[in-house]
């Protein structure tokens, strides 16, 4: 007990000889990631979105801390630029995107997918423009654990029927999924000279 007091003791000394500058900045060296690691979860997080549905249209990944944020190509135009090596026509992106609510259950299963794969992710942005709308979904893990009633890891041990089967495949829960954390918004044409 006495040492523990003189410990105390020893730490508020140091700390309060210290500026407050040299603190934070001890602080913050402790609680920032090298930039390295933040790197290397980035190099992580793209190819965990290059697994996700339609993967190969997700144009954009970032990563800011523990919050990810992944936009898909606007266009076939864009879709070619990122896989010029692809034999998909536009038509049969048009068919996919079309098909089976596939936007819906994109942005339903994206974001939470995620966070499933990688545990240094705590929110997901998933951004999906097409045809003149523009899709959002924007998910934490803790919204997740409050909609759906489970803590997050028991959604992970029991993936299909506590999430899959629940939110992606049912139609009526989907739109529940959307309704509380998806958007659509109308994308207005650019008119020439800036107008």
């Amino acid at each position: 007990m006495k040492k523990l007091a003189i410990f105390q003791t020893i730490v508020m000394m140091f700390l309060t000889s210290c500026d407050s500058r040299n603190v934070k900045s001890v602080e913050k060296e402790i609680t920032q990631k090298p930039e390295y690691m933040q790197n290397e979860n980035l190099e992580i997080l793209k190819l965990e979105a290059s697994r996700l549905r339609a993967g190969g249209s997700v144009k954009e990944v970032v990563l800011n801390k523990s919050s990810a944020h992944i936009t898909y190509a606007k266009n076939y135009m864009e879709y070619k630029e990122l896989n010029p090596q692809s034999t998909l026509t536009e038509a049969d992106l048009a068919a996919y995107w079309e098909s089976g609510n596939a936007i819906d259950k994109a942005l339903v299963e994206g974001g939470v997918m995620i966070m499933k794969k990688l545990n240094f992710i705590d929110s997901v942005t998933i951004t999906l423009p097409y045809k003149r709308e523009l899709y959002e979904v924007n998910v934490t893990k803790s919204e997740i654990e409050s909609f759906t009633g489970d803590d997050f890891p028991s959604i992970i041990a029991e993936w299909d029927q506590k999430f899959i089967d629940r939110y992606v495949y049912d139609k009526k829960n989907r739109e529940k999924f959307l309704k509380k954390f998806g958007t659509v918004k109308k994308i207005e044409p650019l008119r020439c000279g800036g107008y």
